[in-house]
């Protein structure tokens, strides 16, 4: 294997690395914000929220 070709695998490993890691971390901060955001709805009274089975968040009917 040339330098050449070490180097073109390398910087192509890099690349993908870099992106799977971009994609993975706006996923968390995506996550982060929407349950920072219902737990303020929650906390101000503007939402009702409960759990399922599996420990899920929902939002519930509010009946005036």
């Amino acid at each position: 294997m040339t330098g050449f070709e070490h180097a073109v695998i390398s910087v192509a490993l890099l690349a993908l690395s870099y992106y799977v890691g971009r994609f993975l971390g706006e996923k968390r901060a995506i996550e982060h914000n929407a349950d920072s955001f219902l737990n303020y709805l929650e906390a101000e009274g503007f939402v009702k929220i409960g759990y399922d089975e599996d420990g899920q968040k929902i939002l519930l009917k509010v009946v005036d």
